[in-house]
C-alpha cells in the first residue's frame, strides 16, 4: 500500500535495532502569500503557518516497539512526538466543553500518537489497540511527507486528524481490512457529551490499480 496517498513511502529501515523501530520525520517549509499578510500569518492551513519566513512545520521523533510471542503474536507499541509549528496551528481538540480543571487545548499536543495493543495470528492478522491514533477519515496523511501533494484541501485540513481511544484491525485477506473504533470523540482527547463516539473504516484493494475505502464515524453529539 505503500503507493496509496496518505501512507509511508518506505518499504524498510535503515535502523536496524532489535524490538524497536525509530522514526525520525523532519518537515521545513518557505512560503510566500499572495495576501501579503501584515503580520506573515497564514490562515486557513495546517501545513503553512508564515509569510516570507523559514519554518520548522514538525519534527517527529518515535518508533515501532514488537515483542514476538509464540504462534505468530506479539506485543507491540508505537510513539510519535511532535514538536515545530503544527504543534501549536493544527487543532487539538473539537468545541467540547472543558471538563474540570483541566487543559483540553494543551493535553497531548506534543504527542501526534501513542498506542499499545496485540497481535493475534488470525486469518491475516488481527491487531487490538488503546491509545491515540491517527483516524484514517479522508485520503491525506497527518504527516505532509506521506502524501502526494504538500498544501491538503480545507476541507481535508479540517477533518479529524487523530482519534483516542481503542481500535480493532482485522485483516480477512491480504486485499481487505475492517477496522472498528470506539473513541472519546471527534478530534477530541475528552467526550464531548456522555457518550463515546463510534466508527468504522473498510479498506479493499484488490490491485495496485485500485483501491476502495469507506468509513462511518458516528459523533456523539449528532
Amino acid at each position: 500500500m505503500t503507493w496509496m496517498n496518505g501512507n509511508d513511502r518506505r518499504d524498510s529501515s535503515v535502523f536496524h535495532i532489535p524490538y524497536f523501530t525509530p522514526s525520525i520525520m523532519m518537515d521545513n517549509n518557505f512560503t510566500h502569500s499572495f495576501n501579503n499578510p501584515v503580520d506573515h500569518t497564514v490562515v486557513g492551513s495546517t501545513a503553512l503557518s508564515r509569510d516570507d519566513e523559514m519554518v520548522v512545520s514538525a519534527l517527529n521523533l518515535g518508533g515501532d516497539f514488537v515483542y514476538p510471542l509464540a504462534n505468530g503474536e506479539n506485543v507491540h507499541a508505537r510513539v510519535m512526538t511532535q514538536f515545530g509549528e503544527r504543534a501549536i496551528v493544527v487543532p487539538r481538540n473539537d468545541l467540547s466543553p472543558y471538563r474540570g480543571q483541566y487543559d483540553m487545548a494543551d493535553a497531548y499536543r506534543y504527542l501526534d500518537e501513542a498506542y499499545a495493543g496485540y497481535h493475534f495470528n488470525k486469518w491475516y492478522g488481527i491487531n487490538v489497540d488503546f491509545g491515540l491514533f491517527m483516524s484514517y477519515i479522508g485520503l491525506n496523511s497527518y504527516y505532509q511527507e506521506e502524501n502526494w501533494e504538500y498544501q491538503a484541501s480545507y476541507t481535508s485540513d479540517n477533518t479529524p486528524w487523530f482519534f483516542n481511544g481503542i481500535r480493532v484491525q482485522i485483516f480477512p485477506s491480504k486485499y481487505l481490512k475492517i477496522e472498528p473504533w470506539i473513541i472519546n470523540g471527534w478530534q477530541s482527547y475528552g467526550m464531548f457529551n456522555q457518550l463515546p463516539g463510534v466508527g468504522c473504516n473498510i479498506t479493499y484493494i484488490p490491485n495496485l490499480d485500485l483501491a476502495s475505502i469507506s468509513g462511518l464515524l458516528k459523533h456523539p453529539n449528532l
